[in-house]
C-alpha cells in the first residue's frame, strides 16, 4: 500500500500543476482540433525504420511532443490491449470489495489460473492477474457480474465518451479480431488512465503476482522488458493474436524525461521493437 501511494504521488508531481490531464477529452469540434494539433507537434527522434517491424508506432511525451509516429490512424486488431479497457470498466462498475465467484457454468479453461468452480476472488486480484499475465479467464470472470454482453456495451460507451472514434470492442479479452483501435486512440485511453485510474498501470508493472483462491498461482508478466527495464517502465500491456500479431504499450520514464508513451501494433517481435525504442529514448534524454 505504501509503495502504491508513493507511485500515485510520483505521478501527481510529474503531472502537476501545469500538466493536469483531467477532463482533457474533446467535447466539441474546437477542442478536438486542439488535441489533434497537440498530437501533431513533432520532436526530432532518430528512428531507423529498418529496426522496427510494427505496422503502427507512436512514441509521444504525455502532454508533450510526438517523438515518432507511423500509421497512427490505421485501424488494427489490438488483441489483449483490450484489457486496459476491461480494467477501466471493472474499476468504474465494481467497488473494491466486490467478490467474484467462479460459476458452475464457467467453461473457459486457462492453465495458468486453472479456476475451480466455486472459487472466490477479489476485484483487484483479478485485475492484477489480467494485466500482469494477460489472463483471459480473469477478464471473463470480471465481466460475469454484469454479463459479458452488458460489460462490452459499457466498454464501447466509455470509448465513445473518451472520443476514441476508431475503437470498437467485441469481447473483454481481445481474442476477437473485431476488437480494433488505432495506436492514437490507445494513446488517448492511456492518458486518461494515467490521470484518473493510475492503479491500472501500477498493477501492470509487477514482474509477477500471486493470485490466491483455493490455492496460490504465481503469474508472470508477459512484457519481458519489465525484467530488464523495470525502473523505467511505469506501466505496460502486451497483446497477441494471429490477426493482431504482437502488440505492446508502455509508459516509460528516464532520468531526464517526462512520462513517455510507447505504443506498437502489428509487430513481428515486440520485445525487439520495444527494446530498440527504449535504448533510443534513453540515449535521447540522457544526452
Amino acid at each position: 500500500m505504501i509503495e502504491f501511494l508513493l507511485f500515485m504521488e510520483f505521478l501527481k508531481n510529474l503531472l502537476s500543476p501545469s500538466n493536469v490531464l483531467i477532463n482533457t477529452y474533446p467535447s466539441s469540434t474546437e477542442e478536438a482540433l486542439i488535441k489533434e494539433s497537440e498530437l501533431s507537434k513533432t520532436v526530432s527522434l532518430k528512428i531507423d525504420e529498418n529496426f522496427i517491424s510494427a505496422k503502427s508506432v507512436l512514441i509521444k511525451e504525455i502532454k508533450g511532443g510526438t517523438l515518432y509516429s507511423k500509421n497512427i490512424d490505421e485501424k488494427l486488431p489490438i488483441a489483449s490491449l483490450t484489457k486496459l479497457m476491461t480494467a477501466l470498466v471493472s474499476l468504474i462498475e465494481y467497488n473494491k470489495d466486490t467478490i467474484f465467484e467462479v460459476p458452475s457454468s464457467f467453461n473457459f479453461y486457462e492453465p495458468q489460473v486453472d479456476f475451480k468452480k466455486g472459487e472466490k476472488f477479489k476485484r483487484d486480484d483479478l485485475i492484477k492477474a489480467m494485466l500482469v499475465s494477460s489472463s483471459n479467464a480473469s477478464a471473463i470472470l470480471l465481466s460475469s457480474n454484469l454479463r459479458e454482453k452488458n460489460f462490452v456495451d459499457e466498454m464501447n460507451k466509455i470509448a465513445k465518451f473518451l472520443g476514441l472514434r476508431n475503437t470498437e470492442f467485441e469481447d473483454v479479452t481481445g481474442i476477437s479480431p473485431k476488437n480494433v483501435s488505432t495506436i492514437k486512440d490507445i494513446y488517448y485511453l492511456s492518458e486518461y488512465i494515467i490521470s484518473e485510474y493510475p492503479e491500472i498501470f501500477y498493477y501492470s508493472r509487477s514482474p509477477s503476482f500471486v493470485l490466491k483462491g483455493n490455492f496460490e498461482r504465481i503469474l508472470y508478466n508477459t512484457n519481458k522488458l519489465i525484467y530488464k527495464y523495470g525502473e523505467n517502465i511505469l506501466g505496460s500491456k502486451t497483446g497477441f493474436t494471429d490477426e493482431a500479431k504482437q502488440c505492446l504499450i508502455m509508459i516509460v520514464k528516464f532520468k531526464n524525461s517526462p512520462l513517455v508513451f510507447v505504443g506498437i501494433l502489428g509487430s513481428e517481435d515486440r520485445v525487439k521493437d520495444g527494446e530498440y525504442i527504449l535504448k533510443i529514448l534513453e540515449s535521447y534524454y540522457n544526452k
